[in-house]
């Protein structure tokens, strides 16, 4: 009997391998999803590209954010399978807000865990089912909730003749787009955007439907009402690498937006500058442009808006001088200028800085000056409304960061909306961007992902990806492939990708530092911060020193800089040791600074359904891991913040900010002494008193 039921066992499995699904099925990332791009919509004109707005004004985008219909079901198996057609009736479907997480608008559970998936982990290729999607405990094929939205859509007529391009900032975890009833898509990694090209799958543009009085007596011309239908999986293969610690969600989290461009216009371009900088001044400077087809020219402007440089296509060469040397960008002096690139009637704009980060020896240098790293580790959060956040929780984050000498931030565990890096080159902030790639629960040995073939082709896109988006931000300070994977030839790939794509900035990768740039590691003690420090004073050659993990793989070298991913857990009341830490950190070169874990608590509100008898609002409460009935759960252990989920200052934000201030006062024999800890600050621009 018992070699039946495996027989009956490996034959269902078989089942479903045969008809593998695409959101199963490792080899498959996305069907017709565009290539990654830097961010820079189509303008009316040039003057639009010095709007003070974070986002110029164009006419050639429209949101699609706002009220759709839905269809939530906790099996796959139960989801509708003919809804995306133009006639079906969705009249009995509820009404959801876009972008949300599903779960905070009451469809299905959300789920906090550290380590463990909330599904069986069939990660290693191994696995009979690999990749597969089982319920944890029972092993049956049905834990896979599903949404599936709707909503009607206009274009404007003035897009007639252009590219029609729809957008999605961030869908978790993987989804199918249909548009008219036609299959458009379909895309994996919930945090980096999706764009697709509907030109073809559009039935019309605003006002050429002709008369239809039946309809509208008192108006001839109709609009064109054309049908997207979306369907959303919970889970899929990419969910495998994304275990970070976390709630998890679902559904269209952040913005839609529906854009068009001329046919033969710009798709993607890659900004350069070329820097000769010492201590902090530039002594030399050229910019050029790369990844643009056919005709095209550009023009630089300082923030007075003149014009300090002219590029095009007809120079022989692609570093293009300035006509005076620019003005460097730092946290401390995020000086910004606007690139307007024109091609035929295709305008674009883009926000860049002159930046150069290098390591020279055992110190990390950005325009050549040591800057020691004051930062945190960053989820994105919100109490209401859970990984979906606003520019305005956006701005309170930021607007603490500087009030409290915060100057770098991880992006925890992966790409945070687009608006973030625009703010933090605007405020200046240095960003350690980090690739949508954890998986956590296999460990670091011989079953750790990074070590299978199969996973290559994942790690490595969403890397490379994440590089092309954001490689024309001036905030970007070090590339980080991912978070708490075991290291191997996957990674290893992922690293020589990235640095085709931006060769210009260092690699960060904590569980890989052989293949590196910078070294890392987390929760290290006091006394090992401090060998480490030594260690980095030592000749490149001599032994190093393995970190927790005793693996070859991340071990410490000599003469080489070290970051602190992650550091002073912020978890209770305290975090321990920080000016311990900041001592020795700026007693040794090879000491760049760290990442506090982490910068807010990820409480969500959950409701009692009780009504408060003395205010008759109803009743709730910041909840965690396992108030949601959520197995399995690591309990309040998402609350590690150093501020709150609603972003109040606290003892522990204090404590930070005179811990990483830059102007120190401390006394001696003779009086008071100042020492300034700023890089391209001049103390003399402060009052005192």
């Amino acid at each position: 009997m018992k070699k039946i039921a495996v027989v009956i066992g490996l034959a269902a499995c078989g089942s479903f391998a045969a008809e593998t699904n695409d959101w199963e099925n490792f080899e498959i990332n996305s069907i017709n999803r565009l290539p990654a791009r830097t961010y820079a919509m189509p303008l009316a004109d040039e003057q639009a590209a010095f709007s003070d707005a974070l986002e110029p004004p164009t006419p050639y985008a429209v949101t699609l954010n706002g009220d759709w219909k839905i269809k939530w079901v906790g099996d796959p198996a139960r989801r509708p399978l003919d809804f995306w057609k133009p006639d079906f009736d969705d009249a009995d479907w509820a009404t959801i807000d876009v972008p949300s997480c599903a779960e905070l608008r009451g469809y299905g559970s959300p789920i906090y865990t550290n380590v463990r998936y909330p599904h069986k982990d069939m990660s290693n290729h191994a696995d009979e089912g690999f990749a597969m999607i089982f319920d944890r405990d029972s092993g049956t094929h049905d834990f896979n909730p599903v949404s599936s939205y709707r909503r009607t859509f206009t274009v404007p007529e003035t897009w007639k003749g252009r590219r029609v391009i729809l957008r999605f900032e961030g869908v978790g975890s993987a989804f199918y787009v249909w548009v008219n009833g036609k299959k458009v898509g379909y895309a994996e990694d919930s945090k980096l955007p999706s764009e697709f090209d509907i030109t073809e799958f559009l039935t019309g543009f605003t006002g050429l439907t002709g008369l239809d009085k039946s309809k509208n007596p008192d108006n001839p011309v109709n609009p064109v009402q054309n049908i997207i239908a979306v369907q959303v999986f919970k889970w899929c293969d990419g969910s495998f690498l994304e275990d970070q610690d976390m709630f998890r969600y679902s559904g269209i989290f952040r913005d839609v937006t529906l854009w068009s461009m001329p046919k033969d216009g710009i798709w993607d371009f890659k900004v350069s500058e070329k820097l000769k900088v010492e201590s902090g001044k530039c002594k030399e400077a050229s910019i050029s442009i790369e990844g643009i087809d056919g005709e095209w020219d550009a023009t630089l402007y300082d923030a007075s808006r003149k014009p300090v440089a002219t590029l095009n296509f007809k120079l022989s060469t692609f570093n293009f001088p300035l006509s005076s040397l620019p003005r460097l960008w730092s946290a401390e002096d995020p000086y910004l200028y606007t690139l307007v690139v024109k091609k035929g009637d295709d305008i674009r704009a883009k926000k860049v800085g002159f930046k150069e980060q290098r390591i020279v020896g055992n110190t990390f240098l950005v325009n050549g000056m040591p800057v020691k790293m004051k930062g945190v580790n960053r989820h994105e959060t919100n109490p209401e409304n859970g990984r979906t956040v606003s520019l305005n929780d956006m701005l309170k984050d930021i607007t603490l960061f500087k009030q409290f000498n915060i100057n770098t931030v991880r992006t925890c565990h992966y790409p945070d909306h687009r608006l973030w890096y625009d703010l933090c080159d605007r405020y200046g902030i240095y960003v350690i961007a980090e690739a949508n790639v954890e998986g956590h629960e296999p460990g670091y040995g011989e079953n750790s992902i990074g070590r299978f073939k199969e996973w290559n082709h994942t790690i490595v896109e969403r890397n490379e990806r994440q590089a092309v988006f954001y490689r024309n931000n001036p905030s970007v300070t070090l590339w980080s492939m991912g978070n708490e994977t075991g290291h191997g030839d996957c990674f290893r790939n992922a690293i020589a990708a990235v640095r085709k794509v931006d060769p210009s900035r260092p690699i960060h990768w904590e569980r890989g530092n052989k293949d590196a740039d910078v070294d890392s590691t987390m929760y290290p003690a006091v006394e090992w911060v401090e060998e480490r420090g030594k260690l980095g004073n030592e000749k490149p050659g001599t032994p190093g020193m393995t970190e927790k993990y005793k693996t070859l793989e991340s071990e410490h070298s000599a003469g080489k800089p070290f970051i602190m991913c992650e550091y002073a857990h912020a978890m209770g009341n305290a975090v321990g040791n920080l000016k311990e830490y900041w001592d020795l950190i700026y007693a040794y070169p090879a000491l760049i600074g760290g990442c506090i874990w982490d910068w807010v608590d990820q409480a969500i509100w959950k409701e009692t359904g009780r009504i408060d008898p003395k205010t008759g609002r109803r009743e709730r409460f910041l909840a965690y891991g396992g108030d949601f009935d959520d197995f399995p759960n690591d309990g309040p252990f998402c609350c590690n913040g150093i501020v709150d989920p609603f972003r109040n200052v606290s003892p522990k934000l204090i404590e930070v900010g005179h811990v990483y201030q830059n102007l120190v006062v401390s006394k001696n024999d003779g009086g008071f002494v100042l020492e300034n800890r700023f890089c391209f600050t001049d103390a003399a621009q402060f009052d005192g008193r």
